[in-house]
C-alpha cells in the first residue's frame, strides 16, 4: 500500500501506511513477548506441578512397598507355621504307622491273583501327600523370600521350634515380629 501510494505521488497516504506498518510490527513484538513470558511462566508452573506430583508419587510408592513388605513377611510367617503344623501331623502319621506295624503287614499282602505286590498303608500315603504339601509350602515361601527376603531365617526359627518339641522359638518370632512392626 505504501509503495502504491508513493508511486501515485500521494505521500500523505504513504506516510500513513508506513505508520500503520510500524504500529503493527510493534504490536506484534509486544504480543510475542507477552506470549513468550506467559508461556515461560506456564512452563515453569507446569514443571513445579510435575515435581510436586513426582514427590507425592514417590511417597505413595514407598508406603505401598512398605505395606507390601509387611504383608509378605506375615505371609511367609504363616507359611512357616503351616509347614511346622504339617510336619507335626506327618510325624504323628509316621509314629502311628510304626506303632501299628501296618506298613510291614501291607508289604506282605498278597493280591487276589496270587502275585505279591507292595501295598501302601493309609499312613504311608498320607505321609507322601504331606511331603508334597510341605514341598509346595517351601516353594511358596522361597518365592516370597526372593522378593522380600528373610524366608530362610523365618523357616529356621519355626523348624528349630519344631525340633525342640515346642513353640518357644516360634512364639519368640511372633513377639519379635509384633514389636518390629511399625
Amino acid at each position: 500500500e505504501k509503495k502504491a501510494a508513493a508511486a501515485r505521488r500521494d505521500f500523505k497516504a504513504a506516510g500513513k501506511a508506513s505508520k500503520e506498518m510500524n504500529d503493527a510490527m510493534a504490536r506484534s513484538k509486544v504480543v510475542a513477548e507477552e506470549l513468550a513470558g506467559s508461556a515461560a511462566t506456564k512452563k515453569s508452573e507446569a514443571e513445579a506441578e510435575l515435581e510436586r506430583c513426582q514427590v507425592e508419587y514417590d511417597k505413595a510408592k514407598q508406603i505401598a512397598m512398605e505395606k507390601e513388605s509387611i504383608f509378605g513377611r506375615k505371609e511367609m510367617e504363616a507359611l512357616a507355621k503351616r509347614i511346622q503344623k504339617v510336619t507335626l501331623v506327618k510325624r504323628e502319621m509316621l509314629s502311628k504307622a510304626t506303632a501299628t506295624g501296618a506298613s510291614k503287614q501291607a508289604n506282605k499282602a498278597v493280591a487276589r491273583d496270587g502275585s505279591k505286590r507292595k501295598q501302601n498303608s493309609v499312613h504311608e500315603v498320607a505321609c507322601t501327600v504331606l511331603d508334597g504339601q510341605i514341598k509346595v509350602l517351601h516353594e511358596e515361601g522361597e518365592a516370597l523370600g526372593e522378593k522380600y527376603g528373610g524366608w530362610e531365617e523365618l523357616l529356621a526359627q519355626y523348624v528349630s521350634a519344631e525340633e525342640d518339641g515346642g513353640e518357644s522359638h516360634a512364639e519368640e518370632a511372633d513377639e519379635n515380629a509384633e514389636t518390629s512392626a511399625p
